[in-house]
């Protein structure tokens, strides 16, 4: 029964895609594919509505959804015999996404993040700049050995020699 279903029309597929304020997103690149069939791929692209569509068989697909300024997306699906389904699908900007990333970040993640700021910072010669950033990290996590030696080595070329010492002893 499967295998005589599998090749039956599902029906019409319709994709809406908005930001996260609710705002339909044109241009979105949408790459729908057969989990068992791998050489089946669908290519769509959202109109001024924020909507693309599609009249697939029934079976498994994944559709990932991306479009420039947003985080990707990927979204597993199976139509019914005779579906007009709508799948709403909202796609977080770049920013929204790196802040709740960053929300769900423990104070040792948050810690190694502003280190790897801060590096780019140091090899530019923005001590200044750099040490702030340092100074945050060691606070998150007194431990984080490369943050203490920069910190260090930035205080002692500022000839700070007091606050070099404590960072390097540690």
């Amino acid at each position: 029964a499967t295998g005589a279903m599998a090749g039956l029309t599902a029906g019409q597929v319709t994709f809406h895609v908005t930001d996260g304020h609710g705002k339909a997103l044109e241009n979105v690149h949408i790459v729908v594919s057969n989990l068992r069939a791998v050489d089946f791929k669908v290519e769509l692209t959202t109109n001024k509505y924020g909507k693309a569509k599609a009249v697939l068989k029934f079976d498994h697909y994944s559709a990932a959804f991306s479009v420039d300024g947003y985080a990707s997306l990927a979204y597993k699906f199976r139509p019914k015999l005779g579906d007009r389904k709508v799948i709403e699908i909202h796609l977080d900007s770049i920013q929204d996404a790196m802040k709740e990333a960053e929300s769900k970040l423990t104070g040792k993640d948050k810690a190694i993040v502003l280190f790897n700021e801060a590096v780019p910072l140091v090899k530019e010669g923005k001590d200044v700049e750099a040490l702030a950033k340092l100074k945050e990290a060691i606070q998150l996590n007194p431990e984080l050995a490369p943050a203490l030696f920069h910190a260090g080595r930035i205080e002692l070329k500022t000839n700070n020699l007091d606050e070099a010492e404590k960072y390097l002893q540690k």
